[in-house]
């Protein structure tokens, strides 16, 4: 029988018919025989390929039945998941019958196949799927592609039920109609004694310095004695003692917090009875509005003091900082504005630069870049998030930097330093290697860097040039591999071969070795390189010759560094490196001028203070340019980056450089100008951001009403959601009702999600900010099994709840045979293919092409016709003869011999003729 598996594909046949009017009638010159030749043919074609499309499957009966067990190994269930699926394996292969096979897939986030149905039971587990969450559904979908069609299938779920990804029983239910029943088994039980924070919670938001209640509701299995503690940003604030019974118990405490921004508290338990610790914790976020204006982030408040004195003067609250603030978007959506005063990039680690980034993009903040001689260039931006976000660009001119520079590092790869350092497993030489890939950052397009590797022998590793390359310059150094003994001397004779060849207006080595070298001559060897103005510096680290080194130094005009820390190379590096090359900072006296007053230069004088110190910068395209240094330099920029506004100035705002600028009467002005163009509006009173995260899926809402308490239709939203592990997606909010709209998402990330809301219309003043926390996962909030959720689930596919392990073998003995199916439609495909080169051969091969051809097949098929039909005359001659022979041999009845013999003579005298008449035939020429 053929079955097809999309029926509906049969539908198109209708468009044959159409199709054969359609060919037979077109082409009136063509003549009528060849018109239906090449009518059938395409009918032919058209019919196959929709045939095709049907996917038609030739079904046959197959005897024996698939058995998939989904066994759920989730944080809920069992821990052994190994010693559980070999169980349940052994179990049901003991009643496996002919024909039945077993597939055994483990699940908990993801589905991992344990053993294929044709499979033997495989080796230990190596890896187990995700334990942190339970996604039923997947594992369904992947038991379904298991067993091929036409075989009798049945798949046993073992698990608990607490599902905490996708649907289940809506996909259980897409298999009822493929033959595939689920029998659930369920498993687990819940804890004799258990103890967990079911929720915690907080107001979102608060105003500083007014008190709150924060709630924390604790379930537990049993009475007991339980010890309380509440942490805000990890400093502990309250720890007491309490007495809970079973069910769930409330725990009040209240706080203030004094600061804007957020707030993350944590709340956790302790307690004898108790069987998962991962639950004993909840968090959740306080958003603080209304305090500080201004975050002012400096590592020098009295040089920022005449700056925050000029914002305080014109209304704006500061909240001041230092670079070591935990800087997150959610903390960040506290502010209007960052104002980063002579900070280096250096005082950031990463993630708080992404923040940052993050609060200026998506959240709208704004960001002021105020330079010093820590700043820009002299503060490390090239290459950071910080020049990304500038419209600044730090840069060295080449009037700056002639004569150029030439830099050789000479690095130890010695075999000692291949030892590990510190927990992380890093080496001495790849903490030489960063070291080495930070110094490019530092030099100018027009300066030479080489780096040259030594253990016995020298050999250069990146050859001494421009770096004009940085991906193949970084390759070739992290390639570097540990090995060999160590000889300091040839790798400095190596390294002066080259230098001395190099025009350049500053030659200098970095020699870094951690060992002891043999030999001597070292003295004369730098002294003739230092009369050549090749100057040498050493950094020596863990057992290096210290003395050796010092003295090369010294001879070299170097400077010698030592550290038994290897963390501190990429740092001694980037200082030896500052001192060689010229800084991207001009110290001479200019009057700058304003090119473009924007929206915040309204109202300022037209000339500005003189200045007597700047950072060379040069402003990038899509900026805005309002102030210059001089002629070729910009002073002060502006731009927008993402949702929010940024302000960089490059003058160095200290009294040695920029004393008339301090004493200036409108410095207040200018700088609460500024500061107050970039921070994002507030929002609307009527429109608030809510966000949720629960059992696996993430839910935000906003609700809108405009300034007569009208709800506001039709809005545009989008929300950038941001979880914990820094990931982030960008959804589309629906909406749900009159001023409301919503969305979900997928959140299993344990921690502090934040969420932005913009509108795509600007039809709201600024971004909605919301934050929720997830404490820990969604396995370890309701354990034992879902009886409910599982009988639900096995109704819908037409399968039921099994007893126990003794009832598994009712699922074979429900089962019986099942149609199996071949697929056709390839098939038809190919002979579609053959028709179609066919029908190109008769439109497109002229007529005659094949006429000789086609005569010599025809008189072939005639000879091989006329050969048959004498092969067949022949063999009833034959047998004729032996049938008379037979006769002859054998007497005939006494009164039927007279007839006897006249059949003989009249059979004989058929054969004769017969024969002449064959001989006749042989002599006729054959037809040509």
């Amino acid at each position: 029988m053929i079955v097809f598996l999309h029926p509906a594909w049969l539908i198109a046949l209708l468009l044959v018919p159409l199709a054969w009017l359609q060919w037979t009638r077109a082409g009136n010159a063509v003549p009528r025989r060849v018109r239906t030749k090449v009518a059938v043919l395409r009918c032919l074609i058209l019919l196959l390929l929709v045939l095709a499309l049907a996917l038609p499957h030739w079904v046959g009966r197959r005897a024996g039945t698939d058995v998939l067990l989904l066994l759920d190994v989730s944080e809920s269930m069992a821990a052994d998941a190994q010693a559980l699926a070999e169980e349940y394996t052994r179990s049901l292969e003991q009643l496996l019958g002919p024909g039945d096979r077993l597939g055994v897939v483990l699940f908990g986030a993801e589905p991992l196949i344990y053993k294929l149905p044709d499979e033997t039971l495989p080796a230990p587990l190596s890896l187990l799927p995700d334990r942190g969450a339970t996604d039923i559904e997947r594992a369904l979908r992947v038991a379904a592609s298991l067993s091929p069609p036409g075989r009798s299938a049945r798949i046993v779920l073992v698990s608990d039920g607490r599902e905490t990804l996708g649907a289940a029983v809506e996909a259980a239910s897409n298999l009822r109609p493929k033959g595939l029943p689920v029998y659930v088994l369920p498993a687990g039980s819940p804890p004799d004694s258990e103890l967990l924070v079911d929720s915690f919670l907080l107001p979102r938001n608060v105003r500083p310095n007014e008190p709150f209640t924060a709630r924390a509701v604790i379930f537990s299995t049993t009475s007991s004695a339980v010890r309380a503690y509440l942490f805000r940003d990890g400093t502990l604030l309250d720890e007491r003692v309490v007495t809970v019974t079973p069910g769930r118990n409330l725990l009040e405490y209240s706080d203030l917090v004094q600061d804007t921004g957020t707030a993350t508290y944590r709340v956790q338990i302790e307690g004898p009875a108790d069987t998962f610790a991962q639950n004993n914790v909840g968090t959740g976020v306080v958003v603080a509005a209304g305090g500080s204006d201004v975050l002012w982030v400096t590592e020098d408040p009295a040089a920022s003091f005449p700056l925050i004195t000029a914002l305080d003067a014109r209304g704006l609250a500061v909240d001041v900082q230092s670079a070591q603030i935990p800087l997150d978007a959610g903390r960040l959506a506290g502010y209007g504005s960052v104002v980063l005063h002579n900070v280096p990039a250096s005082h950031f680690a990463e993630r708080q630069l992404r923040e940052l980034e993050r609060y200026v993009r998506e959240l709208g903040g704004g960001l002021v870049l105020v330079g010093g001689d820590s700043s820009f260039g002299l503060g490390g931006y090239a290459e950071t998030l910080l020049e990304e976000i500038s419209p600044l660009q730090v840069r060295a001119p080449e009037h700056a930097l002639s004569p150029g520079i030439a830099m050789a590092l000479v690095i130890d790869k010695s075999g000692s330093m291949n030892e590990q350092v510190g927990g992380d497993g890093l080496s001495k030489l790849d903490l030489a290697k960063e070291a080495v890939l930070g110094v490019v950052g530092s030099l100018s397009a027009r300066d030479a860097l080489g780096v040259l590797a030594f253990d016995s022998r020298p050999e250069w590793i990146v050859p001494l040039g421009p770096v004009q390359q940085r991906d193949v310059f970084a390759a070739r150094v992290l390639s570097l591999r540990a090995d060999g003994g160590t000889n300091i001397l040839v790798a400095l004779e190596a390294a002066w071969e080259v230098m001395r060849q190099v025009e350049a207006g500053v030659k200098h080595i970095i020699l870094l070795s951690d060992g002891q070298t043999a030999g001597g001559g070292f003295e004369e060897l730098v002294t003739a390189m230092r009369s050549q103005g090749i100057t040498v510096s050493t950094v020596g680290v863990g057992d290096a010759d210290v003395a050796l080194l010092s003295r090369i130094a010294e001879w070299g005009g170097g400077r010698h560094y030592y550290t038994d820390d290897p963390y501190r190379l990429p740092f001694i590096f980037a200082s030896e490196t500052r001192v060689i090359a010229p800084p991207p900072f001009e110290e001479r006296h200019v009057e700058p001028f304003i090119v473009d007053r924007g929206d915040f230069l309204v109202g300022l004088p037209a000339a500005l203070p003189p200045l007597d110190g700047f950072l060379v910068t040069h402003p990038k395209e899509a900026a805005t340019v309002h102030v210059m240094a001089t002629e070729e330099i910009a002073l002060l920029a502006s731009w927008r980056y993402g949702l929010g506004r940024v302000v960089a100035f490059a003058g160095a705002l200290a009294p040695e450089w920029s004393a008339a600028w301090l004493t200036w009467d409108g410095l207040a002005q200018l700088w609460a100008q500024t500061v107050r163009w970039t921070m994002r509006p507030p929002a609307a009173d009527g429109v608030a951001a809510s966000l949720e995260v629960r059992q696996g899926t993430g839910r935000i809402w906003v609700d809108a009403l405009d300034e007569t308490g009208e709800y506001l239709n039709f809005l545009d939203l989008t929300a950038e959601v941001r979880a914990a592990d820094g990931t982030s997606l960008s959804i589309p909010l629906a909406q749900v009702g009159p001023g409301r709209y919503e969305a979900t998402f997928p959140a299993q990330t344990v921690g502090t999600w934040v969420a932005a809301v913009h509108d795509r219309e600007s039809r709201l003043s600024a971004p909605l900010v919301a934050t929720a926390a997830l404490p820990y996962p969604e396995e370890y909030r309701a354990l034992g099994p879902d009886r409910d959720f599982l009988q639900a689930l096995a109704h819908r596919s037409g399968g039921r709840l099994l007893d126990g392990v003794d009832d598994l073998a009712s699922v074979f003995a429900e089962a019986g045979e099942a149609s199996g199916g071949r697929p056709l439609w390839q098939w038809l495909l190919v002979s579609a293919l053959l028709l179609f080169m066919f029908d190109l051969g008769l439109r497109y091969v002229p007529p005659g092409t094949f006429a000789y051809t086609e005569q010599r097949l025809k008189a072939r098929i005639h000879a091989l016709r006329t050969a048959w039909k004498r092969r067949v005359e022949a063999d009833t001659l034959t047998r004729a003869i032996r049938e008379t022979q037979a006769r002859e041999k054998t007497p005939p009845p006494i009164d039927s011999r007279q007839r006897a013999s006249r059949e003989a003579h009249a059979d004989l005298a058929r054969l004769r003729k017969a024969r002449r008449a064959s001989t006749s035939d042989r002599s006729k020429p054959a037809d040509s």
